[in-house]
């Protein structure tokens, strides 16, 4: 009954404590926290406690250096690999335990997810489900910087597929006709299919995007739009995300 009687701003402000308590990771840390006392009981659980956190807190600084480090150069740069090797030794600090060092699945997620704020909510949950390790799984160099590079591409891929739809949308209603969109899907598999396989394709692939040769296709296909049918931006992106993940290779 009380429940029933819970007035709107009362739902609304506990929706905000709930999502707030989500985005930190608040329950997440305490349950970890909490699950690491009872399993070693220490004889001094506060300094137990204390130290946990002050862990906690370095491998945060850590994270957000690591990040800062990724992102000094796009990835298409030579230097970028000596930053992507800069980055996964500062992250290979964290400690683990007594005397141990490295990078774990569940800090990796965390740079997962960081690494692609900005992009919607279902984008970063996909991603993460397709890249996340165990959360306390080593974490090799090589499948960080396969991980990391891949991220870096992937919000390249969406904003070329954000520009491309905007350029179908001539009248710029927010939509465009299906049979068109379906093409730019295409298109989208076929370019990273070829960048996939040869870097040096790159180019190549990029002139296969190019406005006037996507006009060119498009005018092929123009007698079999219906103008029934239409697709918006936000289902265009995930769409392409979808491409995008149906073409990933897991690392060697």
């Amino acid at each position: 009954m009380a429940d029933r009687m819970r007035k709107p701003a009362e739902e609304t402000k506990a929706d905000l404590d709930k999502l707030f308590l989500e985005k930190s990771r608040v329950k997440e840390t305490m349950s970890d926290v909490l699950a690491k006392l009872t399993a070693n009981r220490p004889k001094d659980a506060l300094q137990f406690i204390a130290d946990y956190f002050q862990s906690t807190f370095e491998q945060s600084k850590r994270l957000d250096k690591c990040y800062r480090c990724i992102m000094m150069t796009h990835h298409s740069r030579p230097v970028y690999q000596q930053n992507i090797a800069s980055a996964f030794d500062i992250l290979n600090q964290s400690k683990l335990g007594k005397g141990l060092y490295g990078v774990t699945g569940s800090i990796f997620d965390e740079l997962i997810t960081l690494i692609l704020q900005g992009t919607p909510e279902s984008h970063i949950k996909k991603m993460t489900d397709r890249l996340s390790r165990r959360r306390y799984e080593a974490v090799t160099y090589h499948v960080f910087h396969y991980a990391v590079t891949i991220l870096a591409v992937y919000k390249d891929y969406l904003r070329v597929a954000e520009d491309l739809f905007e350029l179908l949308d001539v009248n710029s209603s927010g939509q465009v006709d299906k049979v068109y969109a379906d093409l730019l899907l295409t298109q989208l598999s076929t370019t990273f299919d070829h960048f996939k396989k040869d870097c040096h394709s790159g180019i190549q692939a990029g002139i296969s995007l190019s406005p006037d040769a996507l006009h060119t296709t498009v005018s092929k296909v123009s007698r079999n739009a219906t103008g029934k049918e239409f697709i918006d931006c936000k289902h265009f992106l995930e769409l392409s995300a979808d491409v995008y993940l149906s073409l990933l290779q897991p690392p060697d």
